[in-house]
């Protein structure tokens, strides 16, 4: 990310021994409101590092926060997937007093971990560390502070309230500094393109606040020190020249494992890519889907579905979001003719995805080709020329989808969910239909409607 995050980070000699036992007392007695360093000290009891490797295609460092004192971890999935070694780092916080002439550096204990339960869809994954730091709980390295008593944060499984105050706690420097950063919550919202994974989606955090790659999986507290969720990612926001063009830059092209992808020659192959910053915004996994990952990786119930107005949320699905789970009138058809129209437009409506996916392919192809050996200046007019090729080539797919197939799609959606069950429809597809954001979107609309028609009776 190339936007510069401003962290709150305050060491471990700005908060006194009895700070750190108002903090503790006032969680026993119920609610409150921390300050800020009541927070960041809240923050250091209970936040971890997450190292995914050396083992794995590419190392992946994120954060994590304990969840049980029976060791468990929650971060995100995105941070651990396809790891054959997982560490968690506790640190132990520095001591830095210039007065006293006490400069003692923060340092990391190492502990082995192992995923004991994940959902890829909204990118949980529960840690279990062994051996248990609160069974053995590890010593202080120093004798010149005080004591750091690792803790096991509560989880908020209610939604919050937008303008609820957050902090992020996290490692994404890597360095066993904790560094936090204070922010608001902005909204709760359905998120379908937030791609972090390729199948991450649904009901999510959104924050006014910046985060960096290392933060992923980190917590998310509320002014009680309660975890409200798990730093997922920001949104990314474009970068664009004077003209409000989208900038465009080259790198190297790596496959689905981060590879580096290389010519026959074993010369590195470049693309071009749209230019983004870290827009301040990011996205935050609920704490609630959290609390279900533990239950399954202790072997307990799940929870019953929770309710935040007129939204009901059962794990990570969205069981009804109005208005489009509202009375939907059939139309006057027979459900054999019904099912006959709907065939007849996913056969063109597939023809023309088909379209849509050669042409894209074709324009991958010119972008991976070797660029011919002439002058700089032309190298860069052909790559921005490619690069704007495969900007209009999505701006022609939705215009296409809007005029040809958009009313019609809804049209054939609403009568189906008219003649079946509330339970069959997926309001996560509702902005598909409505926006045709992609190829994949499309694709998406396409298969829902086959799952529709199918289920009627004839």
């Amino acid at each position: 990310m190339r936007a510069l995050a401003i962290f709150l980070l305050t060491c471990l000699s700005t908060v006194s021994v009895a700070q750190k036992a108002a903090v503790h007392n006032q969680r026993a007695q119920g609610p409150t409101i921390m300050s800020t360093p009541q927070l960041h000290q809240w923050a250091i009891s209970s936040t971890v590092a997450v190292v995914a490797g050396p083992n794995t295609p590419t190392e992946a460092l994120g954060s994590g926060v304990w969840v049980s004192k029976d060791g468990y971890v929650a971060t995100c999935w995105h941070v651990v997937k396809n790891a054959s070694d997982i560490q968690v780092k506790v640190a132990y916080p520095g001591v830095y007093d210039l007065e006293k002439n006490i400069l003692v550096s923060a340092s990391f204990t190492l502990y082995a971990a192992t995923v004991a339960a994940s959902d890829e869809k909204s990118d949980v994954a529960i840690l279990k560390v062994s051996p248990n730091p609160f069974a053995t709980p590890p010593l202080v390295l120093t004798n010149v502070g005080p004591k750091i008593k690792l803790v096991s944060a509560d989880l908020r499984t209610a939604l919050p309230n937008p303008g609820d105050l957050a902090l992020l706690a996290g490692y994404p420097l890597g360095k066993p500094d904790l560094l936090t950063q204070t922010g608001t919550v902005a909204a709760v919202a359905l998120v379908y393109d937030f791609q972090v994974t390729e199948v991450s989606k649904g009901v999510r955090i959104i924050l006014s606040l910046v985060s960096n790659p290392a933060n992923s999986g980190g917590p998310v507290f509320d002014s009680d020190g309660k975890v409200l969720g798990l730093l997922e990612g920001n949104y990314p926001s474009p970068v664009k020249d004077e003209s409000q063009r989208q900038a465009l830059y080259l790198r190297p092209k790596r496959d689905a494992n981060s590879n580096l992808v290389r010519d026959a020659n074993g010369e590195p192959q470049f693309e071009i890519a749209p230019m983004t910053q870290n827009s301040g915004i990011s996205v935050v996994v609920p704490a609630r889907f959290v609390q279900s990952a533990l239950d399954r990786a202790q072997g307990k119930a799940p929870a019953p579905a929770q309710v935040k107005g007129s939204v009901v949320i059962k794990d990570n699905e969205v069981i009804n979001a109005p208005p489009d789970t509202g009375p939907k009138v059939a139309s006057s058809l027979s459900n054999v003719e019904l099912k006959r129209q709907v065939a007849s437009f996913l056969s063109t409506f597939r023809g023309f995805l088909g379209q849509q996916e050669e042409r894209q392919r074709q324009l991958g192809g010119s972008m991976t080709s070797p660029l011919p050996s002439t002058t700089r200046e032309e190298r860069q007019a052909a790559w921005a020329r490619l690069g704007q090729e495969s900007l209009a080539l999505q701006k022609d797919m939705r215009e296409q989808y809007y005029t040809r197939f958009k009313t019609e799609a809804r049209r054939l959606r609403d009568d189906l969910w008219a003649r079946l069950p509330v339970d069959t429809r997926d309001p996560q597809s509702v902005l598909f239909y409505d926006y045709g954001l992609n190829l994949i979107s499309l694709r998406h609309i396409a298969d829902d409607l086959e799952r529709l028609s199918k289920m009627l009776p004839e």
